[in-house]
């Protein structure tokens, strides 16, 4: 059920990215959570981050980390998204998608209050594709394929500076993909390819007690200037775009009744209204 949310919202961001209509939703076309810890507990993980994917959690949990530790893991999606209406009815094609992470996290010596690491994650964009008879269907309005890829590398830093107070911070640079496919009457194919780099980062808190932890993240907003190249019927021409990726706040409170039982209990919010609308020039 989880799947079919997002994938949804993919398509009403592929479509207001088209025709400038604006949208606030609570996860939008982000990707679940990294780690399989963290999607585990529906990313309840805020106030726990001990291991090394709290780079992407709250970095501030890397000092609960001896030693080196290596995560490598991939989250498979199969997502579906129906559309009926009164001249229509179907599916998007059927495809397994799968979003890797790798997490590497390491301590500076046995008494250092200093741990480093690195994280790779996918955390925006998957993949939609209809049938060309249901780009018909609607007026050739929407594209029949449309694809985001979004890479995220961070290095992290995460600093114990009491025995029950650490924080983190880890600088995040993204690389991101576009790719669209479209019919236009009478059935002529044209497709959108751009693709840009930017920078954000990420900051956290953690104070841990022996029966309980609060953990805050932040993750600052950021701006991709899409390039590329709009084609159709052998015409190739220069395209470009911006998208305004929100910020996010999240805060954590865990409670350890046992060392095998945590209950936790998270809230986020997204800064979606950063996202008016997404104007493409060609």
């Amino acid at each position: 059920m989880e799947i079919v949310h997002k994938k949804l919202f993919l398509v009403i961001w592929v479509f207001s990215l088209l025709f400038n209509i604006s949208f606030v939703s609570a996860q939008a076309f982000k990707n679940p959570p990294e780690g399989a810890a963290a999607l585990s507990q529906a990313g309840a993980f805020i106030a726990q981050s001990d291991d090394p994917s709290a780079i992407s959690h709250n970095p501030a949990g890397l000092t609960q980390i001896e030693g080196q530790q290596f995560i490598i893991g991939s989250a498979f999606l199969y997502p579906t998204t129906e559309c009926k209406t009164t001249t229509y009815n179907g599916d998007t094609k059927e495809t397994l998608a799968y979003l890797p992470y790798l997490f590497y996290s390491t301590d500076l010596g046995k008494n250092s209050p200093l741990r480093l690491g690195l994280g790779i994650t996918f955390p925006y964009g998957q993949s939609t594709e209809w049938s060309k008879t249901a780009v018909i269907n609607w007026g050739y309005l929407v594209p029949y394929y449309s694809s985001m890829q979004t890479m995220n590398i961070s290095p992290a830093m995460a600093w114990k500076i009491t025995p029950s107070f650490s924080v983190g911070v880890g600088l995040n640079i993204y690389q991101s993909t576009l790719d669209m496919k479209y019919l236009f009457p009478p059935g002529v194919s044209a497709k959108i390819d751009v693709d840009g780099t930017t920078t954000g980062w990420t900051a956290g808190l953690l104070y841990k007690q022996e029966k309980y932890s609060i953990g805050l993240r932040y993750k600052s907003d950021f701006k991709i200037k899409y390039d590329g190249d709009f084609e159709m019927t052998g015409t190739e021409l220069p395209a470009d775009m911006e998208i305004n990726f929100p910020d996010n706040i999240g805060i954590g409170f865990a409670i350890f009744p046992n060392e095998r039982f945590k209950i936790e209990l998270d809230g986020e919010w997204f800064g979606y209204s950063s996202i008016k609308r997404i104007p493409v020039s060609i």
